[in-house]
């Protein structure tokens, strides 16, 4: 009878087993159903006078496994404080390029590894001023609903970036590049300030650059680096892989319209409690240096 119950535990378990595989979902399938969304190109820039009409195109691709829905819209496009934080507030100076963007529809369908052109006309206003002006381009998924009432929209942009004839000022300059000479903590850092004071964007470039005492590269990064009119951009340079002990060769510069800015100087990465011990170590070993000397002095007198 035991083994008979016994057989019949066995038999349940299996088929338990073999209903629980049944029903798993396969991270496979799982992952096939996933949503992906990928624009391009992420800017245009143009050059246009007051009433001109510029017609083109941007593309979605659909990189995942499952149809959407997507609209397209305009939307102005800033930027504020020195860390350049993206605003999408008309409040902010010469955001206005989204305006003149106009779309044959706005809703539109992808399928599955499917990519879809979304042309786009600007029609740029007769009064535009001089200089810079810039607005972005919205693609954003429209999820059905769930049971649960949450969606998840995604959300991608591609930056406008037009220059309206004129009287257009090109100005800035490099207003500072920082390296301190002691840092308490990894990972070594850099800054550097650049200031635009004309009416248009402008690009500067940079480069960082970390050696050990003997030469040897360490680490570098160069960039590009679009300033606003009327701002002032801080860039910030990390090595993220520093050590949190040693002494390096650190080169930063950049250019702006043509002029180049560096510096050169040594760092000392050390904790506080480090050099604090070192300085203490160093003063007892004065101490006890001055004492000898004082010691052989006296001896030397008596004899």
């Amino acid at each position: 009878m035991i083994q008979v119950s016994y057989h019949r535990l066995l038999l349940g378990l299996a088929t338990a087993l073999v209903f629980v595989a049944g029903t798993t979902v396969p991270v496979g399938a799982a992952e096939d159903l996933r949503e992906g969304m990928t624009i391009s190109p992420t800017e245009r820039r143009y050059k246009a006078n007051p009433g001109d009409t510029i017609t083109d195109s941007f593309q979605i691709l659909n990189d995942g496994q499952t149809a959407y829905n997507f609209t397209v819209y305009g939307a102005p496009y800033g930027v504020t404080d020195r860390a350049y934080n993206t605003v999408y507030e008309e409040s902010k100076p010469r955001s206005d390029a989204y305006r003149w963007a106009q779309f044959s529809q706005s809703n539109w369908h992808a399928e599955a590894r499917e990519t879809v052109t979304i042309p786009f006309t600007l029609r740029i206003s007769e009064n535009a001023s001089p200089g810079g002006h810039y607005g972005v381009i919205f693609a954003e998924t429209q999820p059905a609903p769930s049971d649960s009432g949450i969606t998840r929209k995604k959300r991608l942009g591609m930056v406008l970036y037009v220059t309206v004839s004129g009287d257009v000022k090109t100005e800035g300059k490099a207003t500072g590049l920082t390296i301190n000479s002691y840092q308490p903590v990894a990972p070594l850092r850099a800054s550097a300030s650049i200031e635009n004071t004309g009416n248009v964007d402008y690009q500067a470039t940079s480069v960082f650059e970390v050696s050990d005492v003997f030469g040897g590269v360490k680490y570098r990064t160069a960039g590009t680096h679009t300033i606003f009119p009327a701002t002032t951009r801080d860039i910030e340079f990390t090595w993220d892989k520093s050590p949190w002990f040693g002494l390096y060769k650190v080169h930063a510069e950049v250019t702006v319209l043509g002029k180049r800015t560096v510096r050169d100087s040594y760092v000392v990465i050390a904790p506080n409690w480090l050099l604090f011990t070192a300085l203490i170590a160093i003063l007892i070993g004065g101490i006890n240096a001055i004492r000898r000397r004082q010691t052989k002095q006296r001896r030397t007198k008596r004899s």
